[in-house]
């Protein structure tokens, strides 16, 4: 073994450089300065996307069986011969907090040494168990060892373009754990169009100067693109300007198909507070089929409503929780779908490209359930009614055309006052 180690280079090293915070899911008040991006993260990905560059698991199985160290329990993904190292680079290391710095509630304030973590962030927001997000100034060190030549020359090959289209940690897709590697020259539109299935390409160049600034504007985009917004943020300005939905226009305008929102609310299972134009003058014809449009986008497990202004006791907004699950008879239910959508953030520059959407959510029925105020005791007049709506079937899934929506998504955006503008890349 040692004559083939002095035969053959079997080491290689590279530099990481991040990009965005990475919120590690493991870190806590204990160990939130220690973390570090998980080679055991990182690798499974990394033999996954080698695999699928060189023609998928059978072809690696059949030409390059030597390479393989194991399959996974499923059958459904192998590993590759090698090691991983990921390690600091004796760096500094700026933590990120969902504690606020501001905050005059006891053991909610961030410490003098941490930052406070975007707001982007809401997948839990308590106090109780913080969230962390670390970002290393220095970089990254990653060690590859692998004693088979031709596989450590493909990882060298791959690794720099591997990067360039991945996240890493909690809420990847919106942009957090990026990084690329030192050195290496890539042309990250081109390469993201290769590796997403729409082949369409967005970017906001300028989009912030700190990790504040750029996360809000992803924020900002994706709010847009899925829930719409009645707060927007114009510079550093925010007004009351309300922008709808753009998956719900686009679905209405080319397929004249309806939203869950507004089925909700004529079935009377969500509250209606608005001071805009309502949905049903904009929009809802009687000839048009409801669906639950934003199962495209991703599902989760609820959706938040504020209580309708006639009903608000106190100056305090309450919020109803309308909770979704899939109810679809002779299907194992999906509970969780993530985004096809994804954002890369670069240096100051905001990517966003997308995959198709999950095919597993076409043609199943969802229950949608009021379960009353968060964090009241007292009930609101819709808890406990329920709905149930379909998503949309095969045939109208398979007619939704990724790259159409983002290119229109980019027109709708830039149409709609003083944000940084988006471009094709």
């Amino acid at each position: 073994m040692d004559n083939y180690k002095d035969k053959y280079e079997y080491k290689k090293e590279y530099t990481l450089e991040q990009q965005s915070i990475l919120i590690h899911f493991q870190a806590n008040e204990k160990n939130k300065s220690t973390v570090c991006l998980r080679a055991s993260e990182v690798k499974p990905k990394l033999d996954r996307f080698i695999i699928k560059k060189l023609g998928e698991k059978k072809q690696l199985e059949e030409q390059h069986k030597d390479w393989i160290q194991a399959e996974s329990p499923n059958g459904t993904d192998l590993a590759l011969r090698y090691r991983m190292i990921v390690t600091r680079n004796n760096s500094k290391a700026v933590i990120y907090s969902t504690k606020k710095k501001n905050s005059s509630e006891r053991g909610t304030q961030c410490s003098r040494d941490e930052e406070e973590l975007p707001n982007i962030f809401y997948a839990n927001m308590g106090t109780d168990n913080p969230k962390h997000g670390i970002f290393f100034t220095g970089g990254l060190k990653l060690t590859i060892i692998c004693y088979i030549p031709e596989l450590l020359k493909q990882i060298d090959k791959l690794i720099a373009e591997f990067f360039a289209v991945t996240n890493f940690g909690t809420m990847q897709d919106k942009g957090f754990g990026s990084f690329i590697v030192e050195g290496r020259n890539v042309k990250y539109p081109e390469t993201l169009k290769e590796n997403y299935s729409s082949g369409v390409c967005l970017k906001i160049d300028n989009a912030g100067k700190n990790q504040k600034e750029l996360f809000d504007t992803v924020k900002q985009v994706y709010s847009v693109m899925k829930s719409g917004q009645n707060k927007v943020r114009e510079g550093k300005t925010v007004t009351d300007k309300y922008i709808r939905s753009f998956i719900y226009v686009y679905m209405h305008k080319k397929h004249k198909i309806g939203n869950e929102k507004a089925f909700m609310k004529k079935k009377e299972i969500a509250p209606i507070r608005t001071t805009h134009t309502t949905e049903k003058n904009v929009q809802k014809k009687e000839d048009e089929e409801y669906r639950y449009v934003r199962a495209l986008l991703g599902i989760g497990e609820k959706i938040e409503w504020l209580e309708p202004l006639n009903e608000q006791e106190a100056s305090c907004v309450r919020k109803e929780i309308v909770s979704i699950k899939d109810v679809t008879e002779g299907r194992t239910p999906v509970e969780r779908a993530f985004s096809p959508i994804f954002f890369k953030i670069i240096g100051e520059t905001v990517y966003i490209c997308a995959d198709n959407p999950d095919k597993r959510l076409f043609g199943r029925t969802f229950m949608f359930k009021n379960e009353g105020y968060k964090k009241f005791k007292t009930s609101s007049q819709r808890k406990g009614r329920s709905c149930n709506l379909e998503t949309l079937s095969k045939d109208e899934g398979e007619k939704f055309n990724m790259a159409d929506f983002l290119k229109e998504f980019m027109d709708y955006y830039n149409g709609q006052g003083k944000f940084q503008c988006i471009k094709e890349a």
